[in-house]
């Protein structure tokens, strides 16, 4: 049994940014795509999704298992003329690798739009989905947040406001129904459950805001004293 290890670039990333045409066939050759397309565009998800298919055709062969790795590339529209050329491209792989079955390694949804004409060829084994996981500016400004709402004069300013409409709202239309809507029957089961939740994400961030749960304590144990 032969397994190929299939990447999929259905938007020719590889061709516009790196000038590789596919298909790009074997472990030495994926790695440089790879490589030239890192360097070209280092942020390019791409670039995961190739060293990925070479991870993934490293373990078959490290498990003993006939096994090669190749790219498919499309067109820069990602349309229809796209899936054509990859379509000629996997039947060229096909050809020269003479696979028993496939693993296609992607980098997201769009790339996947061209498996019926996978399964339609050939035994597909397994689909794996590449996805990076943050960036470290993402993940810098998360942290930047978080530490700037830990301090009560800026959790007061951002939170307060919010918190105070989420219960102006839900407190205005339970009065809406007792007073003009003849009772809390009168509202229906949705618009219940969202004043609900409103009220409850407010109180939430007003006592983030004001830290009530500190002056609840401490009050509790000034009564219990």
């Amino acid at each position: 049994m032969k397994t190929l290890v299939l990447a999929i670039d259905r938007d020719d990333d590889l061709g516009r940014k790196a000038g590789i045409g596919g298909p790009v066939v074997g472990r030495e050759a994926v790695m440089n795509a790879a490589i030239a397309l890192g360097l070209a565009d280092p942020e390019d998800s791409d670039v995961n999704s190739l060293l990925a298919a070479v991870s993934t055709y490293d373990y078959l062969k490290k498990r003993g298992q006939d096994a090669e790795v190749a790219v498919i590339t499309g067109t820069e529209e990602a349309d229809v003329r796209a899936d054509d050329k990859l379509v000629r491209q996997f039947e060229r792989v096909l050809e020269e690798v003479g696979p028993d079955d496939v693993i296609v390694v992607t980098d997201g949804a769009e790339d996947e739009y061209v498996m019926p004409m996978i399964t339609s060829r050939v035994r597909v084994r397994g689909l794996r989905r590449v996805f990076v996981r943050q960036s470290r500016n993402i993940e810098s400004t998360y942290y930047l947040i978080l530490k700037a709402l830990s301090e009560e004069k800026v959790a007061r300013k951002i939170l307060a406001p919010f918190g105070l409409i989420f219960i102006a709202y839900a407190l205005a239309t339970f009065l809406y129904s007792i007073l003009l809507g003849g009772g809390l029957e009168s509202m229906g089961a949705g618009t219940f459950a969202i004043s609900i939740i409103f009220l409850v994400i407010g109180l939430y961030a007003m006592e983030k805001a004001y830290r009530m749960k500190r002056a609840v304590a401490s009050l509790y144990r000034r009564i219990r004293a």
